[in-house]
């Protein structure tokens, strides 16, 4: 609006030739050469360097920390907007007042994604309207750098999990050659001698065998077909709840000392546990799509990779397959345990 109110008096004063006109002119002129000239001023020799976390879930604010330095020698920098680009969108943007010579400052961004997948933030665009505030002038520093937004992990019913560890223990918590103890029985022909227990066995005068538990492996098998009957929106939710509740699971599992391995149609993720495996899971399910027929299909079903786990189904499309091999069966195609 100004350069245009500008070219109005230069037409006014070519017309009427009057000097005061003139003069308004060269004022209006030498204002917008200022202007611009200290807005470049203050633009100029900035490094920006962006920092963002290392795990990112969905549905859960997270901050990204950017920081910018001013390397001229002499002169501050003014009224700045830093701001995120992300997918091609301008975030919103957080303002440094004044940034003074040979200095550095940090604003965190806060920042908030729905969905899992991956992202890409593309760059940082710092803009000032310093000094008036009548002009913006900016540019965009190039600095992509891709992210991987993990799926949601929410807090499963504590009956159901307790039920469920219940079932897990129940099958593991069986006789054999460990160190804890599972019960006293009599002694009969055949067993091993090491294993009586001579004080209880003089106190009721017969001889007590002593039975003890089979090592435990508290190793967990979660198989997920992503195989759906048809992509459509409806299809498309329950699955997103299919992820977030496998996700669930393997968090739940992995936190309680589980080792814990992920077969899908595409990938078996082996045994692990810790951190390490539960970050290496969900980078997997934070990419994962639904499929009417998958390309390299492997069988979720067989019972070799159940490595004598136990094994929990989850399946978005009703087919339970051999269901005996596992433990648990969760349909969600009709959102329901099976």
């Amino acid at each position: 609006m100004l350069l245009l109110f500008a070219v109005i008096i230069l037409l006014a004063a070519l017309t009427t030739g009057r000097n005061v006109i003139f003069l308004l002119f060269s004022l209006l002129v030498s204002f917008v050469f200022v202007s611009s000239l200290l807005a470049t001023i203050s633009l100029n020799r900035l490094r920006v360097e962006r920092l963002v976390p290392q795990h990112i879930f969905s549905g859960k604010p997270f901050l990204v920390e950017t920081q910018v330095t001013n390397e001229k020698e002499f002169f501050p920098s003014y009224s700045l907007v830093v701001r995120n680009i992300l997918n091609r969108n301008e975030l919103q943007g957080r303002y440094i007042l004044k940034l003074p010579a040979k200095s550095s400052i940090s604003v965190a961004h806060k920042y908030l994604i729905e969905r899992r997948g991956r992202y890409d933030f593309q760059g940082i665009k710092v803009t000032t309207t310093h000094p008036m505030g009548l002009f913006l002038k900016g540019y965009v520093v190039k600095d992509s750098e891709p992210i991987i937004v993990y799926p949601r992990i929410v807090r499963l019913n504590p009956n159901f999990l307790n039920a469920m560890v219940t079932e897990i223990e129940n099958q593991v918590n069986r006789p054999g050659l460990g160190t804890d103890l599972y019960g006293f029985r009599r002694y009969q022909h055949g067993d091993d001698s090491r294993f009586i227990n001579w004080r209880l066995s003089a106190k009721t005068r017969d001889l007590i065998f002593t039975k003890y538990c089979q090592e435990q492996n508290l190793n967990v098998c979660i198989a997920f077909d992503t195989v759906t009957p048809r992509v459509d929106e409806e299809s498309q939710q329950r699955f997103e709840s299919a992820v977030t509740f496998v996700a669930s699971l393997c968090s739940f599992f992995i936190e309680s000392g589980y080792k814990v391995k992920l077969v899908t149609p595409h990938e078996a993720i082996p045994f692990g546990e810790g951190n390490k495996q539960l970050y290496r899971i969900l980078r997997h399910l934070a990419l994962i799509k639904p499929a009417v027929a998958p390309e390299s299909p492997l069988d979720v079903y067989s019972r070799e990779h159940l490595e004598c786990a136990v094994g929990l189904l989850v399946t978005c499309n009703g087919n339970l397959g051999n269901r005996g091999n596992f433990t648990r069966v969760f349909n969600m195609a009709r959102m329901e345990e099976v």
